[in-house]
């Protein structure tokens, strides 16, 4: 518990920071190709102490074959994943699975997260992706996570967007153009 709260301040101090230097002085991305699919498997490796206490389980698809290369900074891109996988799992009940699924079409990398939990309210959809923004009352965060989410998929040239699942949960998709634009 205390090497998990400890990470925890870590993380939200490094949030911190990212979002001041962003502001400030924009994100420096350090392009480079790498391996989408990859990166993801890093990006799980590192949630899964989290979510295993709480028994959610962490799911990678990918739709196509081949590492999914992309001309994207490898640890930015890391951090958004981790930070949305970390947001679905925060928001999932205790046994619950969290999905991570790749895919690329028409140049384009995409990464969508779902999760099984309440879903957003409505009246915050428009408010997920800005500073200080929260998922409910009573979550727990700072309300940067989605914020540096945002930063970080626009300074790629991509975009981000949430919704509400149909049955329940909720989704965020990331497109990243797979080629520097």
């Amino acid at each position: 518990a205390i090497r998990s709260s400890q990470q925890r301040c870590l993380r939200l101090i490094d949030d911190l920071l990212q979002v001041f230097r962003a502001e400030q002085e924009g994100l420096e991305l350090v392009r480079q190709p790498c391996q989408l699919l990859g990166i993801a498997q890093e990006a799980i490796n590192t949630v899964e102490p989290i979510a295993a206490p709480r028994q959610i389980s962490l799911v990678l698809r990918q739709q196509g074959s081949g590492g999914m290369e992309l001309q994207g900074d490898p640890f930015l891109v890391q951090r958004m994943i981790e930070n949305l996988l970390l947001n679905a799992v925060h928001h999932s009940l205790r046994g619950q699975r969290v999905w991570l699924q790749l895919s690329q079409q028409d140049g384009l990398c995409r990464i969508e997260v779902r999760d099984g939990g309440q879903g957003f309210p409505p009246e915050q959809l428009p408010l997920l992706f800005q500073r200080f923004g929260q998922r409910g009352s009573g979550s727990p965060g700072a309300g940067l996570g989605l914020y540096l989410c945002r930063l970080i998929s626009e300074a790629h040239g991509g975009r981000i967007r949430a919704s509400n699942l149909s049955g329940g949960g909720a989704r965020v998709v990331v497109e990243l153009p797979q080629q520097e634009s």
